[in-house]
C-alpha cells in the first residue's frame, strides 16, 4: 500500500484504486483458474523521471544520487518469475525495493542528503472516534 505522499494526492488515490480493484478481482476470480498479482515496484530508474521533472535531467538523477534505483530489467525479471509459476500458486503481492529503500519516502539518500519527509505532511491523519455512545 502506498503511503500519504505530500504533493501526491492524485497518486496515491490512484495507487489505492487499483490494490482495491486488484483485491476485488482476486476474490471474485477464486473458484476459476484465473491467478491475479500486484507487482509493486518502487524507485525504479526510468525515462518517467525526467518527464516528471518536466525535462530536467539533473533533477531527476539527483533523486538517484548515491543510491542504485531498480532497473525495468529487475521488474522484468519478476514479472518472469510471477508468470512462471505453477497453476496452483499464485504470488498474490510482491513489494519491490531496492536494497537502500525502505518507503516511498525514505532512502539511505535522503537520510545522508537531509532530504527525510516530514512525516506531519505525508502520512494521512488517523481520528479514533468512540461509537459505543459512552461519554468521556
Amino acid at each position: 500500500m502506498v503511503a500519504g505522499l505530500s504533493g501526491g494526492g492524485i497518486y496515491c488515490a490512484s495507487k489505492r484504486a487499483v490494490d482495491a480493484i486488484t483485491c476485488t478481482l482476486r476474490l471474485e476470480l477464486v473458484s476459476t483458474k484465473i491467478n491475479v498479482t500486484s507487482i509493486d515496484p518502487r524507485m525504479v530508474e526510468t525515462e518517467f523521471s525526467v518527464v516528471r521533472f518536466y525535462g530536467d535531467k539533473a533533477k531527476a538523477d539527483a533523486v538517484y544520487k548515491g543510491i542504485e534505483p531498480l532497473t525495468g530489467q529487475d521488474v522484468a525479471e519478476l514479472v518472469v518469475f510471477v508468470a512462471s509459476r505453477k497453476p496452483h500458486v499464485n504470488v498474490a503481492n510482491v513489494l519491490l525495493l531496492p536494497t537502500n529503500q525502505a518507503a516511498q519516502h525514505l532512502s539511505s539518500a535522503h537520510q545522508r542528503f537531509g532530504r527525510q519527509t516530514d512525516f506531519k505532511h505525508s502520512q494521512m491523519k488517523l481520528h479514533s472516534h468512540n461509537y459505543s455512545g459512552a461519554t468521556s
